[in-house]
């Protein structure tokens, strides 16, 4: 029995647990964890910051479309706009220069009359559209106010019985009031390509 006896002292002796292969395997496990949780946090950061540059750039997205959307509608506006003033003003032009009394046609006045409350509310509705801080829409709005100043002197000509405007100087205006919306139109596009 004495052999069983060291048999099993031996076997107990080996089997023994080694406190420094507990400690490797522990700081094994710690190190395998740590190194995985790092990893994740590593992984979420880059993810998200992935995620917040996508949105950020689909909110430039967004924002750039919606103000090119805007300024390319505002500026159609401005044309049409622009277009309705000058043809009405060009008709009533026309009408002013016509050897007609007024006071012995009042269809006449009255069409006058119409005509030019249409002129002013086309103006004001442009000027309303101008920004007077930037210089070519503030020189629209100066050229639509000089259209109406010049239109006002040939209404006081022509009662005063005087049909002889001045063509050339109503050109000018015309032309300088075109000259600014073209400049206006060349400045959005340009506002248009630098957002895309």
């Amino acid at each position: 029995m004495h052999e069983v006896t060291e048999l099993l002292r031996q076997i107990a002796e080996q089997t023994k647990p080694d406190n420094k292969a507990i400690w490797v395997a522990a700081i094994s496990s710690v190190s395998a964890l740590v190194g995985a949780g790092i990893g994740a946090l590593l992984l979420y950061r880059g993810t998200k910051k992935q995620i917040e540059s996508a949105s950020e750039i689909e909110e430039k997205k967004i924002r750039a479309n919606i103000i090119t959307t805007e300024r390319l509608r505002w500026l159609q506006e401005l044309r049409a706009k622009s277009s309705e003033f000058y043809a009405n003003l060009d008709m009533h032009y026309n009408l002013l220069k016509r050897p007609v009394n007024p006071q012995a046609n009042p269809e006449y006045q009255e069409e006058a009359d119409k005509i030019s409350k249409e002129v002013m509310v086309q103006v004001n509705q442009i000027i309303l559209l101008l920004n007077p801080k930037k210089t070519h829409q503030e020189k629209m709005r100066q050229s639509c106010n000089g259209s109406l100043a010049f239109f006002q002197e040939c209404v006081g000509k022509r009662n005063q019985g005087d049909f002889s405007f001045d063509d050339q100087k109503y050109a000018q205006i015309k032309t300088d009031y075109f000259n600014a919306l073209t400049e206006v139109g060349v400045e959005t596009w340009k506002q248009v390509k630098e957002l895309k």
